[in-house]
């Protein structure tokens, strides 16, 4: 059986936690592949953000917090944001046959002040980035209050979600507000978790458990009620499903060294950088080829971007780890 550390400042490397992050970017991937609307529950990006708070040390300094922002989110955006905005203009001229109508000033984007903030025209996903960046910077005052209050800070988020998300910032800071929930539960439980899922028993319970709720959850989100409400199940369902996966995960241990899932894991953040111009390929080829696109094109593509992406991934770790976010422990 594998041994963790539960102290939020020097954690044992967790290999499941690099699967379980493999699992969830290939999601990403298949998402925005353009799957129907059945075969697409979005709990993703909660995952992402969960795993994150996990990560998020309390005992630094401000200082240290920023520092290691910029290394492992800031540049990392600025170096995919940029390359995808010549990449973008291609896509364009290809759709048109000319940049008449290209908004040159798209790469601007991200300081718009707007409601929907999950979204950058040059390179969509990359919005995460910047939500991660805001979020991270403000969770450092956050982490100075008691556990207590931080609890409540994450519950007010979930409850006020509904309206905060039409509020307009820049930034993604809106976003922040919503995905704070995930994050500061991760910084709160995260290896708490990781430690309860040490027993096979409990990983067993906690996944039949997680199960009969969910199952509960989407039961009753069936009835008619209003937005508030809706909101409640929502982060319910979601938070049930991100411990069911936890424990599905944990029985994977830390025994397959070499797997596709850990390889995308570690490299998540570049899948997350590269993925839509290496998409937006093989989905105006399929588009083109075929009378329509359901399910089974969208898995098509997601398979060939995956499979493609994989070399690319292993040149940017040999030439360019510092502007992926890579070599970044000094």
């Amino acid at each position: 059986m594998e041994t963790v550390k539960t102290t939020k400042t020097q954690p044992d490397r967790i290999d499941y936690l690099d699967y379980l992050k493999g699992f969830a970017i290939l999601w990403i991937v298949w998402w925005h592949a353009g799957v129907p609307v059945f075969a697409q529950p979005y709990y993703h990006v909660p995952i992402f953000f969960f795993i994150s708070g996990m990560f998020f040390k309390r005992n630094e300094s401000f200082k240290e917090v920023v520092h290691k922002n910029i290394k492992r989110v800031g540049i990392p955006f600025l170096f995919f944001y940029t390359i995808s905005y010549p990449y973008r203009m291609i896509v364009y001229l290809w759709d048109h046959r000319t940049l008449a109508g290209f908004r040159w000033n798209c790469i601007l984007d991200i300081f718009r002040i707007e409601w929907r903030a999950d979204y950058l025209y040059v390179n969509v996903p990359l919005w995460f980035l910047v939500c991660l960046f805001s979020l991270q910077i403000g969770y450092y005052f956050i982490s100075k209050f008691p556990d207590w209050a931080i609890w409540l800070i994450a519950v007010g988020s979930a409850v006020l979600f509904v309206y905060t998300q039409y509020f307009p910032t820049p930034f993604m800071i809106n976003d922040a507000l919503h995905y704070i929930t995930y994050f500061a539960v991760g910084n709160l439980v995260g290896y708490k978790l990781i430690a309860f899922l040490n027993n096979n028993k409990k990983r067993t319970l906690l996944i039949i458990g997680c199960t009969i709720l969910y199952v509960l959850i989407k039961i009753t989100s069936n009835y008619q009620m209003n937005g508030f409400l809706s909101n409640i199940l929502l982060h319910a369902a979601t938070f049930t499903f991100i411990f069911f996966i936890f424990a599905v995960f944990s029985f994977i241990g830390n025994g397959c060294k070499k797997s596709v899932l850990k390889f995308f894991g570690l490299n998540s953040l570049t899948v997350l950088g590269l993925h839509v111009p290496v998409l937006i390929i093989y989905q105006r080829f399929f588009h083109k080829v075929c009378t329509s696109f359901g399910l089974w094109e969208a898995f098509v593509c997601t398979l060939c971007t995956i499979i493609t992406l994989y070399p690319i991934i292993i040149l940017l770790n040999k030439y360019t780890p510092k502007a992926i976010g890579k070599n970044t422990s000094k």
